[in-house]
């Protein structure tokens, strides 16, 4: 917004000039993201013709192989990010050393090497930087009080939403009271209720009949397949998971929105129909040479393929709304990729590779169709908890 404003305006000459330009900007302008590299992933995705950003979000998309063309305007701001030692630090001198080593040139090329202007001279860098004519500061606007308040003030399109005060967490009007009512109701009938139907038949002849019922040889053994096989599914899905969700996210390759696709076939596809795919591919006479048929490791498979989309389809939106100019600054500041990833994407990733992990684990011991044809139900070897039952 500034630096439109200050262009249009010629630097605070024709404030009326820069108002009008942001009114116009506003009416094209489809999304407005909270920061720029979530822009530019909203963008790379396929919303906009155009993008406003940084800088250094061009030359890092260049970076990433997402060659968008990008022009620099002849006029626009300089952004000029401050730095201090704080007065409670309890490392004063190694905090102050390292401000001092900031503004040396070493410092300077790693933060040029990644698409920030160098703000010392004589630094060398693979990013060649041009300078506008027209470049002006935040001073010249009269400062970011100054300058922020007076476009808070304007009729500006859209207008800046007041602040919105949010409701006590324990009060309920009525109309959340008849919702909640509605949506317990529902969710007793198609899920409580047949669970604690479940569980009274199970005890039907008391506990000791339950536990006879659960410890023959057949039922044992259809258990600890069942599972150890979801154990392992899930942890091959939380590695792997996450690996397509981050291909998918983060990378640009020809045939990803088929893939996309095929992601989601297990959701789509009925499972005994999965069961008949599994078993015409991998049984004993498959196209490919692979006979998987009436072994537990036919069962693996048919497991991996029904939990397939579960970690990726819960990993995939926190990447999409990770801040990555975190990543940007563990990597000035000399992290490597790997560490980069340990200590800051995966820490935001846990949550959401737990969620898709137990999903998938969830799956993988209910699972029946896909399970039936290619596991042949052989008790004591092949036999699931769901085909058992």
């Amino acid at each position: 917004m500034l630096a439109g404003y200050g262009a249009e305006s010629n630097v605070n000459q024709n404030e009326q000039a820069g108002v009008d330009y942001l009114n116009k900007l506003f009416q094209n302008v489809p999304v407005q993201d909270d920061s720029a590299r979530v822009s530019l992933q909203t963008f790379a995705s396929g919303k906009g013709d155009a993008v406003l950003a940084y800088e250094n979000e061009a030359i890092f998309a260049k970076q990433q192989g997402q060659g968008f063309p990008y022009t620099i305007p002849s006029k626009t701001i300089l952004i000029q990010n401050p730095v201090a030692v704080t007065k409670t630090s309890e490392h004063q001198e190694q905090a102050k050393a390292f401000v001092d080593f900031l503004y040396t040139k070493q410092a300077q090329k790693i933060f040029a090497d990644n698409g920030y202007r160098p703000v010392v001279s004589g630094v060398t860098s693979k990013n060649k930087f041009k300078t506008p004519s027209g470049l002006f500061t935040i001073d010249q606007l009269g400062g970011w009080t100054d300058a922020t308040g007076d476009l808070q003030a304007r009729e500006l399109h859209p207008p800046i939403p007041p602040r919105r005060v949010q409701p006590s967490r324990f009060r309920v009007d009525r109309g959340t009271g008849i919702g909640l009512g509605l949506a317990t109701m529902y969710l007793s009938i198609i899920v409580l209720i047949p669970l604690a139907a479940i569980v009274f038949r199970a005890f039907d002849n008391g506990v000791s009949g339950f536990w006879d019922t659960i410890t023959t040889p057949e039922a044992w053994a259809a258990l600890k397949l069942t599972i150890l096989a979801g154990l392992g599914v899930a942890a091959v899905n939380a590695v792997f998971g996450t690996l397509v969700a981050w291909v998918l996210v983060r990378d640009r390759f020809p045939g990803k929105r088929l893939l996309e696709t095929f992601i989601d076939l297990p959701f789509a596809l009925p499972t005994i129909v999965a069961g008949l795919i599994l078993l015409s591919l991998y049984g004993t006479d498959s196209p490919i040479g692979i006979d998987l048929a009436f072994q537990v490791s036919g069962v693996f498979m048919a497991l991996l393929f029904v939990t397939l989309p579960f970690v990726v389809r819960t990993v995939e939106p926190v990447l999409v709304e990770l801040d990555q100019e975190m990543e940007e600054a563990a990597i000035s500041l000399g992290a490597s990729r790997f560490t980069t990833f340990r200590r800051i994407v995966l820490p935001n990733l846990l949550p959401a590779i737990a969620a898709g992990t137990a999903l998938a684990f969830a799956r993988a011991i209910s699972e029946f169709g896909a399970t039936v044809l290619i596991s042949g139900n052989l008790p004591l070897k092949t036999q699931v908890a769901a085909v058992y039952i």
